[in-house]
C-alpha cells in the first residue's frame, strides 16, 4: 500500500470508524501503518513549534512530539494491547482472534490522536492562554481515540461494539486493581523500615 492509500485509510478511520477500522494487518504491517500515519504530523509538529514557540520553548515541544511519535506511543501500541490480549483474550476468553488483530485495532485507534497532536502540543506547551486550546483539542482527541477504538475492537475481534466497551471496562478495572496491590505492597515496603527503626528507638 502506497502512502497516498495508507492516508486515505487513516482519514477513513478516523471519519468512518465502522467501515474504516476493518483491514487486518499482521503487527509489523500495523507498526509500517503506523509510521506511514505519523510522517505528516511530526512534521507539521515540529514547524509549529518553532512558530509558537520560538527557539527553547520550540526545541523542547519538538523532542515532544518527536519522543512521543517515534517510541512512546508505538510501545502504548504494543503494550495496551498487549494487557489487552492477556487479561480478555487468554485469561476471560472473550474474543478468539489473534495478538495481531488488536494490535491491529489499538493502531487504529491512536490515528485521531495523531492527526491533533501535531498542534496539541505546540499549544500545551505555549506560555500563553493557547495552552487552554490545546488541552481542549487533547479532551477531543482522547475522546475521539475511545470511540475508534470501540469500532476497532468490534471489527477486528468480531465483537458486538457494547461487548468491545465492557471488555475495555473489565479490562481498566482488572488493571487498576493491580495497579494499587502493586503500589500498596511497595508502600508497604518502604514505609515497614522506617516504622521498625521508630518503634526502636
Amino acid at each position: 500500500m502506497g502512502f497516498s492509500e495508507t492516508l486515505k485509510e487513516a482519514f477513513n478511520a478516523i471519519l468512518h470508524p465502522k467501515d474504516g477500522t476493518t483491514q487486518s494487518r499482521s503487527v509489523s504491517g500495523a507498526l509500517k501503518f503506523y509510521y506511514m500515519v505519523m510522517i505528516i504530523p511530526l512534521i507539521l509538529g515540529i514547524v509549529l513549534s518553532y512558530l509558537l514557540g520560538g527557539s527553547t520553548l520550540g526545541l523542547v515541544a519538538v523532542g515532544t512530539i518527536a519522543l512521543s511519535l517515534i517510541i512512546m506511543i508505538p510501545l502504548s501500541i504494543l503494550i495496551s494491547g498487549g494487557i489487552y490480549y492477556v487479561i480478555i483474550g487468554m485469561l476471560f476468553k472473550m474474543f478468539k482472534a489473534d495478538y495481531s488483530k488488536v494490535v491491529t485495532a489499538f493502531t487504529y485507534a491512536v490515528i485521531p490522536y495523531l492527526f491533533l497532536i501535531w498542534i496539541i502540543t505546540p499549544l500545551t506547551s505555549s506560555l500563553s492562554s493557547l495552552a487552554e486550546i490545546g488541552i481542549g483539542l487533547e479532551i477531543i482527541a482522547i475522546i475521539w481515540s475511545f470511540i475508534t477504538l470501540l469500532f476497532a475492537l468490534s471489527n477486528q475481534l468480531s465483537i458486538s461494539k457494547l461487548k468491545a466497551f465492557g471488555t475495555l471496562l473489565l479490562e481498566s478495572i482488572i488493571v487498576g486493581i493491580i495497579s494499587f496491590i502493586i503500589v500498596f505492597a511497595l508502600g508497604v515496603s518502604l514505609l515497614a523500615p522506617l516504622l521498625h527503626t521508630s518503634s526502636v528507638a
